[in-house]
């Protein structure tokens, strides 16, 4: 069961990468396939959210679901590396090029996912997740 803090923190999580993306509601709402007043609502937390839509909506904004799965939980290290920023800049900075650089960005966030998650062990000791 979803509370309304619970909704309203994914609704600021998906509207933050939204204004990251560049993109409007009504821009988000098309490319999800959900129309604006659906993610107006999601947004504001009136709305719960099926899976299938949130996955739609990291699709549609170029993010990892897994990466904004965590910005709504509010999961430390939600902005990733700085080479991610740099990906995202790039594609910002020159459009014609952002639909390569998509799939970059996209290993990007998630390798950093990874990279705050597990601890890369020294010589003789054992992994560790941090999770």
């Amino acid at each position: 069961m979803t509370t309304k803090a619970q909704r309203s923190a994914f609704g600021r999580a998906i509207s933050a990468a939204r204004v990251e993306a560049g993109q409007t509601q009504d821009e988000l709402g098309r490319r999800a396939d959900l129309g604006q007043t659906v993610i107006s609502r999601i947004e504001s937390g009136t709305r719960r959210i099926e899976v299938l839509e949130f996955l739609s909506i990291a699709d549609a904004l170029g993010v990892d679901a897994t990466v904004l799965l965590d910005r709504g939980r509010g999961v430390p290290g939600e902005q990733g590396p700085d080479y991610v920023v740099i990906g995202l800049r790039l594609a910002e900075e020159h459009p014609g090029h952002a639909p390569a650089l998509r799939p970059a960005v996209q290993l990007l966030e998630r390798l950093a996912y990874l990279q705050e998650r597990v601890r890369v062990a020294g010589p003789g000791e054992q992994h560790s997740d941090q999770s």
